[in-house]
């Protein structure tokens, strides 16, 4: 049987109205906060989140009586030590478009709060994300076929078919940010040259951003926008007075843009290796009220305290399974157990 059919079919009884409430009181989660990025846009070529699965993810999550609180009032509950209750708290990261056409106003029908985590130097439309070159590179190359050397290791990719290109700049884009090439300019220039194709200086419509007259008219409707520092650079792997400054005037423009910007950071990328306790102590010095990585986990495990300047969030994906096995424990649990038996 096709494992992906299995798990769906153990997972199944999630669906039963109550039972993620009564799982969630059994792990005693409390508290998760889920990281989204893209939404499905066909007319501008954004393979994102299925705007249905989300409408009937949230739709399922009321019914369950989870707590739709933003992610504001979330980490004021963890400042001052209150109860978080059953609480989900959404967050969608970088800034597209989408993220304000798309996404808004599917949590604005829900009445449940969003937060979008902007860097300031793509609203800015100072750069495109290098990411979204890669794949510009792909389905743009007259190439059949291209390689590219990452870190002294070369790749090669098909570009038969556009279902291919897609994925080879997603392949190739996670093998570089594994990498410790730290100048992407030159990857790029070098990529695009291989793949025969020039990069525009201004982001084609697939990969804009939002404006800041969409941000403000959000925020008037109640989105909160928090800290992505300015370009989106990974903070562990520069001088410490440029991941400074990357934070800071990422912050001094929300403030200049909008009326009540979230003083919370996302760390770009959020990995374990992509910021440490220097950008932590960063964050602390600047009195933010905290950041979050992508470092799944939920905030109820007793055994290890809360920390501000590091919350983790869970993936959403076009799976609503995925995201009732996170809010009722059931993921903590699976760690949990996996942890165990490696030790055995």
């Amino acid at each position: 049987m096709d494992l992906h059919l299995l798990k769906s079919l153990l997972l199944s009884p999630l669906y039963l109205r109550g039972m993620s409430g009564i799982l969630s009181s059994l792990t005693n989660t409390h508290g998760c906060i889920f990281m989204l990025h893209r939404f499905f846009c066909p007319e501008r070529g954004v393979e994102g989140l299925n705007p249905e699965i989300i409408r009937k993810t949230l739709s399922k999550l009321r019914r369950e009586n989870y707590d739709f609180v933003s992610l504001r009032k979330l980490v004021r509950r963890l400042t001052l030590g209150q109860p978080l209750g059953r609480s989900v708290a959404f967050t969608l990261d970088d800034g597209y478009f989408d993220q304000a056409e798309v996404a808004a106003p599917i949590f604005e029908e829900a009445d449940c709060p969003v937060t979008i985590f902007l860097a300031s130097g793509f609203v800015d439309r100072q750069f495109w994300f290098w990411w979204d070159q890669v794949q510009y590179i792909f389905e743009n190359s007259p190439k059949r076929e291209l390689e590219i050397d990452v870190a002294g290791v070369a790749y090669r990719y098909e570009l038969k078919s556009h279902a291919a290109r897609v994925q080879g700049a997603r392949q190739l884009s996670a093998q570089y940010q594994r990498s410790v090439d730290g100048d992407v300019g030159s990857f790029i220039s070098r990529l695009a040259i291989k793949a025969e194709v020039e990069v525009p200086v201004r982001a084609p419509a697939q990969f804009e951003p939002l404006s800041w007259e969409q941000a403000r008219a959000l925020e008037k409707r109640g989105v909160d926008f928090g800290i992505h520092t300015v370009s989106h650079h990974r903070l562990a792997g520069l001088p410490e007075e440029q991941s400074e400054w990357e934070i800071a005037a990422c912050w001094k423009r929300l403030q200049q843009e909008l009326s009540n910007p979230l003083p919370v950071l996302c760390y770009p990328f959020g990995r374990q290796t992509d910021y440490g306790r220097r950008e932590m102590k960063l964050v602390s010095q600047m009195h933010l009220l905290g950041a979050v990585t992508a470092s799944s986990g939920d905030l109820s495990d007793e055994n290890q305290p809360v920390e501000l300047f590091a919350l983790p969030r869970y993936p959403a994906q076009n799976d609503m399974l995925r995201v009732l096995q996170c809010a009722s424990g059931l993921e903590r649990m699976k760690c949990w157990i996996r942890g165990t038996t490696r030790n055995i």
